[in-house]
């Protein structure tokens, strides 16, 4: 908001200078004075473009390389990592439905009753589960809202979730590893054999 602000506010004052410009053709005493402001109006816009371009390049990747906040700081690192537990173990639909479910506070309970309760984290866990309220899990990967894409087809030819979700058992914090961009998927599905007609993900 404040970069579009900021670009607003940019056009609307060189706008100004450059309609007064326009007005005051009549009154300026040389050509060339009239040549050299135009020049430094036009100079200063495209810098100006240039500059704010940048701007909200930057904006945008930094913006992209920020991560929400879980309500609870879930480790793959030992879950996934040092006790070795499955991926099917937590998100148990992913091999027969098209979305992986996230694991309920419920199913948390049946190791935390009696694991790691002394901990942080694991109090707003148990706090979420005697409340009777479930836990807000925001979502990291996240592909086009016009794509279907079907865990369930994936798991069934023997595809890796590392393949999309990459080695999440070596991260303190999960994060994207691929685009999941159409170019992205087509190139996979090349490089497996797999169907690319536009019916495959787009129905």
């Amino acid at each position: 908001m404040t970069l579009l602000k900021t670009f607003i506010a940019f056009f609307i004052f060189w706008g100004v200078i450059f309609v007064s410009a326009l007005v005051d053709l009549q009154h300026l005493f040389a050509r060339q004075v009239l040549r050299n402001k135009l020049r430094f109006i036009i100079i200063s816009l495209v810098f100006g473009i240039v500059v704010i371009g940048l701007l909200a390049a930057f904006a945008s990747a930094k913006a992209s390389q920020q991560l929400p906040q879980q309500p609870v700081a879930f480790p793959h690192t030992i879950h996934a990592g040092k006790l070795g537990i499955a991926c099917t173990f937590c998100h148990r639909t992913v091999q027969t439905e098209p979305v992986a479910s996230i694991p309920s506070v419920e199913q948390c309970m049946f190791c935390h009753r009696v694991v790691g309760k002394e901990k942080p984290e694991i109090a707003k866990l148990v706090k979420a589960a005697d409340a009777g309220t479930p836990l807000n899990w925001l979502r990291i990967n996240r592909v086009p809202d016009t794509v279907h894409f079907n865990h369930a087809s994936h798991i069934r030819v023997n595809i890796s979730c590392a393949i999309c979700h990459g080695p999440v058992e070596k991260m303190v914090k999960i994060k994207p590893v691929r685009n999941l961009k159409m170019g992205d998927c087509v190139e996979c599905h090349r490089s497996n054999s797999a169907p690319t007609g536009c019916s495959t993900c787009h129905y």
